[in-house]
């Protein structure tokens, strides 16, 4: 994996979006886009919380 320190793209969060729904694991996600796993957690915790009812890939 790389050590990717900048934000995530748009198509990076519709790639979460899509595999949220299709209840992949967070490490799997984080596998397909070279992210850490940690990245993907924090980022889905963080859209979950505002939503309060999923993820969703906008910003």
């Amino acid at each position: 994996m790389s050590n990717k320190t900048s934000e995530l793209k748009a198509w990076e969060r519709e790639e979460i979006s899509k595999c949220i729904y299709a209840f992949e694991k967070f490490n799997r996600i984080a596998q397909k886009l070279g992210r850490s796993p940690s990245t993907i957690t924090r980022e889905v915790r963080k859209q979950y919380k505002r939503k309060k009812w999923g993820y969703s890939a906008i910003k």
